[in-house]
């Protein structure tokens, strides 16, 4: 389960980092695209929130919390809907990854070895 706390750290400080910086530039931003303020206001805020919500939830999965694990879930499907969203709007690849990346760390989380994992069942091999 290291590599999907690290994944949803990582994943997390990725997405905080790029709300802040879209929060930061949003005079350029809205002055060269000519969208509106507040759409992109709300967008930065709530890259921020789930960001923040990933690597809080990252270090509960390092030590095994179930409530983590179900914040985890609930902030990968808010970022597949806002991926959906971003395919649809008309940032397709940005949409795919997002995405794609929210799918790797669902399925990491709640098949195989991380549901075992999480059920108290898995006992670490040594090789």
């Amino acid at each position: 389960m290291a590599f999907v706390a690290t994944l949803c750290a990582v994943f997390g400080s990725i997405e905080l980092a790029t709300g802040v910086l879209s929060l930061v530039f949003l005079p350029v931003v809205v002055e060269e695209t000519a969208s509106d303020a507040t759409s992109a206001t709300w967008s930065s805020v709530l890259a921020i929130l789930l960001g923040s919500g990933l690597l809080l939830a990252s270090a509960g999965i390092y030590r095994g919390s179930v409530r983590a694990r179900t914040v985890v879930l609930a902030v990968i499907i808010a970022h597949a809907a806002g991926g959906a969203w971003l395919a649809i709007s008309g940032q397709p690849v940005q949409g795919l990854i997002a995405i794609g990346v929210a799918l790797v760390v669902g399925v990491l989380l709640w098949t195989g070895r991380g549901a075992k994992y999480f059920r108290g069942d898995a006992t670490p091999k040594r090789r």
